[in-house]
């Protein structure tokens, strides 16, 4: 979330600096003995090497941005949590401040007076909705629609490096499968909407367990898809919950079918309570016509716009549970209105 941030110049503990003028006034010659104690005000040259001080000791050395998660060392410099991971990455033994020999894979927690400082640090959403502390931000981040969005695309881009890391390593084939294939087709449309749920999801049965897609932004709002069992047939329900907010998406859910057999729509357009999730229920003999190869199945979802009360004719005058899709372009469209 750190491109998210807008950060403002620390503040600076005026009362300290009082003290420090006003005890360094008291030991001067300059008072005659016995004087009654004056608070002295902080020179213009004092507060502004405070506010240097501040900034280099909130500074993390390897991104030369304000510390997000800071850990400390074993020299005692401390290093953002992401950046300590990197040079662990790197191979980088040593220090990058000082040159000790340390070791990046055991760090400590940072030190309390850091970790207060940081979390009263002011600072600002991109989104123009906050202005705050760092620490109010965090909250903040749970109902921001850019933040969850930012979220998903990193969640996103993780498991593609995690995938293309496997494949460096061997651990899978060169050639993808004919499902893998599928996905990146599917990919190219609209990456944050594209979710493949896993194999053993579709086979357990426990009805008191549920599967949750990462978060994704969809005409700037965010939302969540989850899908459960029900019943004793082995049905899914696939229920699209909101994230921070009350305001239905109107959209389609594409299930791909084995690959060149085209795609199945079902709507979701009408909720039946702003808030409330909602979505269709998939009986089991239909999964078996979306499950690939690997035993996933593939789905993306299709925005169409924020439910109204007056809904447009093309979309609600007709609902049908599923519509066939093999008929059309090979992909399904693309989402519109996804940051």
């Amino acid at each position: 979330l750190r491109s998210l941030l807008v950060w403002q110049e620390p503040e600076i503990d005026m009362d300290k600096l009082r003290r420090t003028a006003t005890a360094a006034a008291a030991t001067s010659p300059v008072e005659p003995p016995g004087a009654a104690a004056v608070v002295v005000e902080p020179s213009l040259e004092a507060v502004e090497a405070e506010v240097v001080a501040t900034r280099q000791r909130h500074g993390c050395p390897a991104c030369s941005g304000v510390l997000l998660r800071p850990q400390r060392l074993s020299c005692g410099h401390h290093f953002c949590t992401r950046c300590i991971d990197h040079l662990v990455s790197d191979g980088v033994k040593v220090c990058p401040c000082c040159t000790a020999v340390v070791d990046l894979k055991a760090p400590q927690p940072a030190d309390d007076d850091l970790t207060a400082s940081l979390a009263i640090r002011r600072c600002g959403c991109k989104c123009t909705h906050f202005e705050g502390t760092l620490e109010e931000f965090r909250i903040h981040t749970l109902g921001c629609s850019h933040a969850q969005g930012a979220i998903a695309l990193r969640l996103y881009s993780m498991a593609e490096m995690q995938a293309e890391r496997r494949l460096h390593d061997g651990q899978v084939q060169a050639v993808p499968s004919e499902s893998e294939s599928l996905r990146l087709d599917m990919l190219g449309t609209s990456p944050a909407l594209v979710h493949q749920v896993p194999a053993n999801v579709l086979e357990s049965s426990d009805r008191d367990k549920c599967w949750w897609t990462p978060p994704f932004t969809a005409m700037g709002r965010t939302y969540s898809l989850c899908i459960t069992t029900t019943g004793v047939t082995g049905s899914r329900s696939f229920c699209l919950v909101t994230q921070g907010h009350s305001e239905c998406l109107r959209c389609s859910l594409y299930f791909a079918r084995r690959p060149g057999q085209g795609f199945v729509e079902r709507r979701i357009h009408d909720w039946t309570a702003a808030g409330m999730p909602w979505g269709p229920v998939v009986p089991a003999h239909e999964l078996k016509e979306y499950k690939q190869a690997d035993g996933s199945l593939l789905l993306m979802i299709h925005a169409v716009g924020l439910r109204v009360e007056a809904e447009d004719e093309d979309f609600s005058a007709v609902e049908p549970s599923r519509r066939d899709a093999t008929t059309t372009a090979s992909s399904p469209p693309a989402p519109r209105g996804i940051a």
